[in-house]
């Protein structure tokens, strides 16, 4: 899930299926280059709101705290890349799973738990 922001005004929201998590780094540029055009385009008929941030939420389903690494860490690169590019800042970037969260962005070796 990704929420566009401009300033600290909410923006568009998209909901996009992961690509696969061992994905090549040119389908995770592909992905990325989409999401970014997504977050880009308009809608005919209404004013576009120039997205200058966004939050992502990636929904893996797969916990932290079971020993294994979601596997998205070049998706992420790929993420971080393409929108730097596009002048949007990441704001906020969490990995969640079934029963806990960590921040993508810090690496660091501790979760919350959801419950």
């Amino acid at each position: 899930m990704v929420l566009g922001l401009k300033g600290k005004q909410a923006g568009a929201s998209l909901r996009l299926d992961l690509p696969d998590r061992h994905g090549s780094e040119e389908e995770c540029l592909h992905y990325a280059s989409q999401l970014v055009a997504c977050l880009t385009s308009s809608v005919p008929g209404s004013e576009a709101i120039a997205v200058d941030g966004v939050v992502l939420a990636l929904f893996t389903g797969l916990d932290w705290r079971d020993g294994e690494d979601p596997g998205y860490d070049r998706l992420m690169t790929c993420l971080l890349r393409e929108l730097d590019i596009a002048g949007m800042s990441v704001r906020e970037a969490w990995w969640i799973g079934q029963t806990s969260w960590q921040d993508s962005l810090q690496h660091t070796p501790t979760c919350q738990c959801l419950s």
